[in-house]
């Protein structure tokens, strides 16, 4: 496993090899690994649910209590499809 110093080294070599364009599309895509972070992302989510009627909204409220209870397999992984 490579340290984490070694690493911020090996980038910092890489980096200073690019293009200004390429440094460019390096800070667009360190901006875009920030932006996950903030609060306006999460919400954006905000009042997705109020459109929904009685009977969808219990469903996903109540009825995931009950899903939850239940002894289904939540997610698969890559090798159950071999």
């Amino acid at each position: 496993m490579i340290s984490a110093k070694h690493l911020k080294k090996r980038l910092k070599e890489r980096i200073d090899g690019l293009s200004e364009a390429k440094l460019r599309d390096m800070e667009k895509f360190m901006e875009s690994l920030d932006s996950g972070s903030k609060k306006g992302d999460l919400l954006s989510f905000a009042g997705s649910w109020q459109a929904l009627d009685d009977e969808t909204f219990k469903e996903f409220t109540i009825g995931l209590e009950n899903r939850r209870k239940t002894n289904r397999v939540k997610f698969l992984d890559e090798t159950s499809f071999d």
